[in-house]
């Protein structure tokens, strides 16, 4: 039976096992192994795309341990938001605000143009010819209805598509071994020499890529059971599972034709490899069934944005620097309503424009907004890293062990922010000038952010106080907001 926290959001309704759930969806591992993977073999470092996979989990592990220890000091459902706030003050906390909301709608609407794209496919061939905003405006209706409800129901329908998902993987993966035997298993890809060959800081970028979402588990912290367990479990164990799975996926991909053969195999082409091995090993008709399942994961990942977008619009209204509207809740299901509703309408807003200008919804409208989701969102986890080593050293805490981790974690977040911008047009996949200029509209949010946190405190200075609050040393509250049926 769920409570409802002091910020109206519905309390001890996740534990770890659907908190997992919920951030395994949110990083869609079909759409991960059907299009990431190929690329990172492909323009990456090859065959030893699976050791960088292993090094990318190593790195964020790193960082989890900083982020995870700050979770039980600050509770708030804009965590990266707060972290940076209480860390490096709260200018760069609100900056980071400004951020984080950018990145988790881009990924929105990137997600939003993919599921319209490959859901017009697949019901083309089936003979429902629709164009793919209908099919996006189809999902985002049913998002908005399940993201009115209560957490839990979002946790049952994308834990359904990740069932689905990873079997489908799986079924593919037993089949290569099944014809290649031990080949399909070429451990020396994960040999120093493998890892470093071709270009090894492109693996390194599309292998981080793949882990985005895992840091959703802090957005849920009032709403988990027993946070100050579920939240470590969770990302802890998120991280590894995403590592092994893609590294044993990009491993198995490599082998089924070998190490030596596997750029040469693509032919070109690393969108469809998957599609060709799943032809080839299982049979024309497993081929439709992945297609299928790549719409349901992409729907999945739509669902758990939705929830992780809306909490940030939702935490922004609770502390006022967002109309205070945003802060409501339903009062059956203690959801972030008014948020929720809000970020759908910016979506359609957004895709819909695209829409009408007549835009490809894949290398428009995806490549618009997915480059600018992963750059700003590894913008943020490299400012919560640093964040975490300042909040603990002002506290007094010395722990070795803790400030190396993060300090690792922070630096090796730096370098993949530094190999993505510089690489930007191969993350992106775009030629497109406009495109590849959108990285210069990150600098001017933080700047906006930090101008209007500095505004806040010279004109507001009670919102300004109580800015970044938490469980544990809350600061002077913010002016209530009433919760409302909607």
């Amino acid at each position: 039976m769920s409570s409802v926290s002091k910020d109206g959001l519905g309390t001890g309704t996740l534990g770890t096992g659907g908190l997992v759930l919920f951030v395994l969806a949110c990083v869609a591992p079909m759409g991960a192994v059907v299009s990431i993977v190929p690329l990172g073999i492909f323009l990456g470092d090859g065959a030893g795309f699976p050791g960088a996979v292993i090094v990318a989990g190593l790195v964020l592990l790193c960082f989890a341990v900083g982020f995870v220890a700050m979770s039980r000091h600050v509770v708030n459902a804009g965590a990266f938001y707060a972290y940076v706030a209480r860390g490096l003050g709260k200018p760069a906390g609100v900056a980071a605000s400004f951020l984080a909301t950018l990145a988790y709608n881009a990924s929105f609407w990137s997600l939003g143009g993919a599921v319209g794209y490959f859901a017009h496919n697949l019901f083309a061939d089936a003979g429902l010819d629709l164009p793919w905003p209908a099919w996006t405006a189809v999902a985002l209706a049913i998002v908005t209805v399940l993201g009115r409800r209560n957490i839990d129901l979002s946790v049952k329908v994308v834990g359904c598509a990740l069932l689905l998902e990873v079997t489908a993987i799986l079924v593919l993966a037993v089949a290569i071994v099944a014809d290649r035997g031990t080949a399909a298993f070429p451990f020396d890809s994960f040999e120093p020499s493998a890892l470093t060959s071709g270009s090894p800081g492109i693996a390194l970028m599309f292998a981080c890529n793949m882990f985005i979402g895992f840091e959703a588990t802090v957005l849920f912290g009032r709403e988990c059971r027993d946070r100050t367990r579920t939240i470590p479990r969770a990302t802890y164990l998120s991280i590894a599972l995403i590592a092994v799975f893609y590294a044993l996926a990009s491993l198995i991909l490599v082998g089924s034709v070998g190490k030596d053969h596997v750029v040469d195999a693509m032919n070109g082409d690393p969108g469809t490899f998957v599609s060709r091995l799943s032809e080839r090993f299982v049979g024309h008709t497993w081929g439709t069934v992945m297609q299928t399942l790549v719409v349901t994961s992409l729907f999945a990942s739509l669902l758990g944005i939705h929830n992780a977008a809306s909490r940030y619009l939702y935490a922004m209204g609770r502390e006022r620097l967002l109309p205070g509207r945003l802060g409501r809740v339903h009062p059956r299901w203690n959801s972030p309503t008014s948020a929720g509703g809000v970020q759908i309408a910016v979506a359609v807003v957004v895709i819909g424009a695209f829409a009408l200008a007549g835009a490809d919804p894949l290398l428009t409208l995806g490549t618009s907004t997915v480059g600018l989701a992963t750059l700003a969102l590894l913008l943020l986890q490299t400012a919560v890293a640093v964040s975490v080593i300042v909040f603990f050293h002002k506290r007094g805490h010395r722990s070795p062990a803790l400030h190396l981790l993060s300090a690792l974690g922070a630096a090796g977040l730096a370098t993949v922010t530094g190999l993505a911008t510089t690489n930007y047009s191969t993350l992106t996949g775009s030629d497109s000038t406009t495109v590849n200029s959108l990285p210069w509209a990150l600098p001017a949010v933080i700047v906006l952010g930090i101008a209007y946190a500095l505004v806040l405190r010279r004109r507001k200075p009670a919102i300004y106080a109580a800015m970044a609050a938490s469980d544990t040393k809350p600061p002077a509250p913010a002016p209530e907001v009433p919760e409302v049926a909607v």
